[in-house]
């Protein structure tokens, strides 16, 4: 502590000569019991712990130095304890009444105490004097009410752990009932206690459980036929007990199904199926007869929509996989690509080649009047398969076509980022019809399960895959939302393209087969479009034409929905036609001219340049003269400016590209179409 006062006492004789005439002290901030700085200090007094010693000093000039605070402590020497000196305890919190309490073992009296649930507090004191903290148990006195005399009277349950919706209810001697229906497919719990006539309920008991969605025999859209009293919804896990049969023209859907001993599942033609895991399934299909005075007609495009468990195919002509013998004779056939060879499989002699339906192909059958029965598992996932191009064919018409098929339970379609993709296919993909014609599959048209498709590559893919992606049904009035459909048409070929005012994903375009026929699609996004969809404030878009051949062609349109301004300017000739007037325009279309030749304005757009007076700029060649002083804008006719400059007097303007522009030089504004 002197040490303390000493640094004080050299500072200031540091800072000044002046002589040090006062020295104070005080301990634990008591400035008021201040005393002069002695070589000693006195802390008997002191309680053990964290103490502070503060000291200042006077100069002769009277001024005092700043405070300097030191901490100390002074320990605390703990008396060594050697035994417990004293117990005590108290009932049910009550520590005003804690009683003292003998050495161990000790009798507390509860038999003052009422039934139920109470506490029991206990601490003990050494014999330095302190003491252990509280220990509290807790007990149950029962209810001294004679159990002949107590029934059960009440349940609760709840299922996995939701007290909060639990079920209450009177016992009376009847089975209770549980309502499962809302449940689904898995493990659950269900938790349950009683209570008594005295109003005591019992302790909670769990059990754990397995509920399925159990079927009844019958069809699979009848409600009394699933255990729950409703047909399952889209996505729910269901358990198939009985026979049951999704009938014609029915789609179930459901999450992975179950076969119970005792079960079974069919599909009937038409029916469909949509479920997370391959199931064993019975698929039906039916066929029209063909007899010999109709050879040509009844041939149908088939695939197999079920396969075995260990490979990717189903045998043709065996009960237990697909039986194509049922009720007659049958003729099909398989197209072999690399030969150019259609292999027959029939019943009795003339047979060649193959006995097996490969998943993800496509085969040709007639028969007397039959329905196909495929047994085996549901495909579930994408399928690959193989398509050949032979490119050493003499005829090239013929190269590149392979028969595929649908290998699902359910409709899929083809076209960009459908189940059958665009992206490795040309252009053609047809269906046969029952008379025997080939037919053109659009984007986006439905493959029903168990049909087949003839497909053309322009070269090999190994591995092209047919993607498990459902079809979705256009909604009926998907069309009548507002929509102009544009047509082009020349002596022997059409073609269209939609401008579609509403939400959604459009239909690319595709090149026509015939490399005669004309293209008319809109661009939009980096893409062209059969179809493309656009928001209803939109007012200009692109329409391209691509012509195959010189010659004379007609625009024309029909419209979805009212519209007081119609106009297609071809950015060829300049003309401007009024489509809500004249209702078509005659062009000559080349190969060699621009593909974006039309813009489709959906609002007025000024007629520039009537009247004398707003002539200021005319062509002359390749160059565009002004007339004038002031700022020249021009823009395209998609309304955007491609120049900007200051004119003053005559000056001659170059324009990059031909097409149709409007100068604005100040006030005025004029079109002129730059050729």
């Amino acid at each position: 502590m002197l040490a303390v006062a000493t640094v004080v006492c050299t500072t200031m004789m540091a800072q000044t000569p002046n002589a040090i005439t006062q020295q104070l002290y005080w301990l634990d901030g008591d400035i008021s019991s201040a005393q002069a700085v002695t070589s000693t200090v006195d802390i008997s007094g002191l309680l053990p712990g964290l103490h502070s010693y503060s000291i200042r000093v006077k100069d002769s000039n009277g001024l005092w130095s700043s405070i300097v605070t030191k901490y100390f402590v002074i320990p605390y020497n703990e008396p060594t304890a050697t035994a417990i000196a004293q117990r005590e305890y108290w009932i049910d919190g009550n520590v005003a009444a804690r009683t003292a309490l003998g050495e161990s073992p000790a009798v507390i009296s509860i038999g003052s105490l009422s039934s139920g649930l109470h506490s029991l507090t206990v601490r003990v004191k050494d014999d330095a004097g302190r003491w252990s903290s509280a220990v509290t148990k807790y007990f149950i006195i029962p209810s001294a009410t004679e159990s002949s005399s107590v029934a059960i009277a009440r349940y609760m349950y709840w299922i996995d752990g939701n007290v909060a919706n639990c079920v209450t209810g009177n016992v009376t001697g009847s089975a209770i009932g549980i309502d499962f229906s809302a449940l689904s497919e898995g493990t659950h719990t269900l938790s349950w206690r009683v209570s008594d006539t005295k109003g005591a309920w019992g302790m909670v008991k769990t059990e754990t459980f397995t509920y399925s969605n159990l079927t009844a025999a019958g069809d699979w859209n009848v409600a009394t036929n699933w255990n729950t009293g409703v047909v399952p919804a889209a996505g729910t896990d269901v358990t198939i007990a009985a026979d049951i049969t999704i009938p014609s023209d029915y789609v179930a859907n459901a999450g992975n199904i179950t076969i119970a001993d005792g079960g079974s599942l069919t599909i009937a033609d038409g029916g469909q199926l949509f479920c997370n895991n391959s199931v064993a399934a019975t698929v039906k299909k039916s066929i029209a007869d063909a007899d010999a005075k109709d050879a040509k007609d009844h041939w149908y495009t088939i695939s197999a929509p079920v396969h075995t468990d260990d490979y990717n195919y189903v045998t043709i002509g065996n009960e237990t996989t697909v039986n194509l013998t049922n009720n007659g004779a049958y003729d099909m056939f398989a197209y072999e690509e690399s030969t150019h060879t259609w292999l027959n499989q029939k019943e009795g002699n003339g047979a060649t080649g193959f006995d097996k339906m490969y998943a993800g192909q496509g085969y040709m059958y007639r028969n007397s009047g039959n329905e196909l029965s495929y047994v085996g598992n549901t495909t579930v996932g994408p399928v690959n398969i193989a398509l050949s191009y032979t490119s050493t064919l003499d005829v090239e018409d013929l190269r590149g076509f392979n028969l595929i098929g649908n290998p699902y339970t359910h409709s899929i379609a083809k076209g960009s980022g459908k189940a059958i993709d665009n992206s490795k296919l040309s252009t053609g993909c047809y269906a046969l019809t029952n008379s025997g014609t080939w037919t053109i599959i659009e984007d986006g048209a439905e493959i029903k399960p168990n049909q087949g498709i003839l497909v053309e590559v322009s070269e090999a893919v190994a591995d092209f895959q047919i993607k498990d992606i459902n079809y979705v049904t256009p909604d009926p009035g998907k069309f009548k939302n507002d929509n102009i459909k544009f047509i082009v048409e020349s002596s022997e070929y059409s073609d269209a393209a939609y401008a579609w005012f509403d939400k959604g994903i459009g239909l690319t375009k595709i090149n026509h087969r015939n490399e005669n026929a004309p293209m008319l699609y809109i661009p939009q996004d980096d893409n062209n479009y059969a179809i493309a969809t656009m928001t209803d404030d939109t007012k200009v878009f692109g329409l391209n034409f691509k012509a195959a051949t010189a010659g004379k062609y007609t625009l024309s349109y029909k419209a979805t929905g009212d519209y007081n301004y119609l106009h297609v300017i071809d950015r060829l000739t300049g003309a401007d036609v009024d489509m809500l007037l004249e209702g078509e325009y005659s062009f000559i279309g080349t190969p060699k001219d621009s593909e974006n030749r039309f813009i489709v304005h959906l609002e007025y757009m000024p007629n520039y340049g009537e009247g004398d007076n707003d002539i200021f700029a005319y062509q002359s060649g390749s160059d565009i003269y002004v007339s004038g002083q002031g700022e020249l804008q021009v823009f395209d006719i998609t309304g955007r400016r491609v120049i900007s400059t200051t004119i003053n007097d005559a000056e001659s303007i170059s324009i990059p590209a031909q097409g149709v522009y409007i100068f604005k030089l100040n006030e005025k504004a004029q079109k002129i179409v730059v050729r």
